[in-house]
């Protein structure tokens, strides 16, 4: 068991995943001021780079929501996708 007990998971866990949901909300605002100033549209390796990162992100979300609310099991199966999309990010050298 972890020190702490399972309520400070599931409350570092809530944290953090609002955390990462404001990133990711701050990078498409951020992308698409890059657009409305003219910049070139992104290159296939570009987009391909923010498919992976965002499914990374979003698989971090569902995860950290799972433990919150006490879906380790589920939380568990998801993660053996998480060794896919980890391998991609590596792959990417990301």
């Amino acid at each position: 068991r972890l020190h702490g007990g399972l309520g400070r998971v599931r409350e570092h866990c809530i944290v953090v995943s609002q955390i990462e949901r404001r990133a990711i909300v701050g990078i498409n605002q951020q992308r698409a001021d890059h657009q409305s100033r003219g910049a070139p549209e992104l290159d296939g390796m570009r987009m391909i780079h923010g498919a992976v990162m965002t499914t990374w992100f979003a698989l971090f979300l569902v995860q950290a929501r799972l433990v919150a609310t006490g879906r380790t099991d589920l939380h568990r199966k998801v993660g053996t996708a998480g060794i896919v999309v980890a391998a991609m990010v590596v792959g990417m050298g990301t």
